[in-house]
């Protein structure tokens, strides 16, 4: 996961933001919070690390590092019926184990 916290800082500084540009996009009250972040400071919710990803224009595998992961070829490799019904199980996954995401079971 520390990979999690350097690439936040390597995606910043390609898309040539400031510390305290992502923190006012991500709803912190400052930029030393980010600087908190890029040193693995701040143990991030999973929602916390979506938006991460949303604002700084990647993927969440990408982010954190896992985007070359055989898991990823697989699910890449599915046709759109496959992606979606793997989508739908990762949604509800995420609602029934990890209460630390804003998450919810998205509505079809």
């Amino acid at each position: 996961m520390d990979e999690l916290y350097s690439n936040i800082k390597k995606f910043r500084q390609e898309r040539n933001l400031k510390q305290s540009d992502l923190a006012e996009l991500m709803g912190y009250t400052s930029g030393p919070m980010i600087t908190k972040v890029e040193k693995g400071e701040v143990d991030l919710s999973y929602s916390r690390i979506c938006k991460f990803a949303e604002i700084l224009g990647v993927s969440v595998p990408e982010l954190t590092g896992y985007a070359g992961s055989d898991f990823i070829r697989r699910i890449n490799n599915l046709p759109k019926e496959g992606i979606d019904y793997m989508l739908d199980q990762l949604d509800y996954a995420e609602f029934k184990f990890n209460k630390n995401t804003d998450n919810e079971p998205k509505e079809k």
